[in-house]
């Protein structure tokens, strides 16, 4: 019987005393929380407010001088700002962890949780989830949004600042050779979703003779194949030297054959920084003679984009390693070490990744190892400080 009552009243007060730790685990994270977002909004506007400031200085005189609308040039403004937000969040995540950690440790906040019980890793879970978000959330805007959004962007700028009669000349001459299909592309205006101007193609042999000559005065790719107006066809005999026949000429004309689309063409022709994963991997799939030179600078690219979003998470273990200290001064000093770390990442990433795109390192190591070298500092760092 004594053993059946001890065991009714340990129960509810065990039940009583999990809750009030959960409900006590939740107040902490949702301080920690508040204590880091609050700086963490301050810095990413921050930094936006000064990428913006630099643009107006940029384009402002233009949009003014023809006449863009408020609604316009604000558009343009904040399509802008995707590609910034990549360059602001790891900085951003690295100041506000830091400030966080300074203020906690001034009223010894961190020296009570820590009295509790509570690791350094599970009294800071609020940024490392942070972190792993923005690093999801720069994955995301490097791979979709920022491309597109920059690319709108270009396009709202010149066709604010061209004049209406002349946004057909400012499109651009362009001239693209398809290796895999032995063809040769020339267009007199560009568009990437409009109608062609003043388009030329040549097939070619395997022997790199000519087999035809298409000219058309416009074309427009629609459904995944091409169609062709007010133009001619030339078909040439093996030796590639003289026309079999007459000219044909005609109106319209489809040719679902030809595999190239505008946004490949174009993709082709753009250095790699501005291209996506996904755009880089279809050409490095579809252009299997693309020279080693090219290809190691596509490969080093892509492992670097797609290891580069972790910096927000390097950020946050440097800034909360390196601000940990007792003494204001000390934390000062790890704070300056944490931001010049930072800053020396960029550099040698840069660096490394340069030497992966000339071959001199394997593009799979050139890409990554900057990126794994330094998450592996900023856990060491706090495994020191735990």
């Amino acid at each position: 019987m004594a053993t059946d009552r001890d065991t009714s009243a340990t129960g509810p007060a065990s039940e009583r005393a999990t809750t009030a730790a959960r409900r006590s685990s939740l107040i902490i994270f949702r301080y920690v929380a508040i204590e880091f977002l609050t700086p963490l909004t301050c810095c990413v506007l921050g930094f936006l407010t000064l990428f913006v400031v630099a643009d107006v200085f940029n384009v402002l005189r233009d949009l003014v001088d023809n006449q863009a609308s408020v609604s316009q040039s604000v558009l343009y403004f904040a399509l802008r700002q995707p590609a910034n937000l990549l360059n602001v969040l790891p900085m951003s995540i690295l100041l506000a962890a830091s400030f966080t950690v300074h203020v906690l440790g001034r009223h010894h906040e961190i020296l009570a949780l820590r009295a509790a019980g509570l690791s350094l890793m599970r009294c800071f879970l609020p940024i490392w989830i942070t972190a792993l978000a923005f690093a999801g959330l720069s994955l995301w805007l490097n791979e979709d949004l920022a491309p597109t959004a920059s690319v709108r962007a270009e396009e709202l700028l010149n066709r604010l600042t061209t004049p209406p009669e002349r946004q057909h000349i400012s499109k651009e001459r362009l001239a693209f050779r398809n290796s895999t299909g032995d063809r040769d592309w020339f267009f007199e205006a560009f568009s990437r979703t409009e109608q062609q101007r003043g388009v030329l193609i040549k097939q070619f042999r395997p022997d790199r003779t000519i087999q035809w000559e298409l000219r058309a005065d416009r074309a427009q790719h629609e459904n995944g194949k091409w169609t062709f107006y007010d133009g001619s066809l030339s078909v040439f005999d093996a030796k590639g030297a003289l026309p079999e026949g007459p000219e044909e000429r005609f109106d319209v004309r489809e040719m679902p054959e030809l595999g190239e689309s505008p946004g490949h063409i174009l993709n082709s022709l753009k250095p790699a920084g501005e291209l996506s994963v996904r755009e880089m991997w279809q050409i490095l799939r579809t252009e299997p003679n693309l020279p080693q030179s090219t290809r190691n600078v596509f490969l080093t690219t892509i492992c670097f984009q797609l290891s580069f979003p972790l910096a927000c998470v390097i950020a946050a273990l440097l800034g909360v390693a390196l601000s940990l200290s007792r003494e204001q001064g000390t934390a000062l000093k790890g704070f300056a070490m944490a931001v010049g770390i930072m800053v020396l990442y960029y550099i040698a990433g840069q660096f490394v990744v340069l030497l992966g795109k000339n071959g001199v390192v394997p593009p799979a190591l050139a890409g990554t190892v900057p990126t794994i070298a330094f998450a592996g500092w900023g856990f060491l760092e706090m495994f020191r400080k735990r």
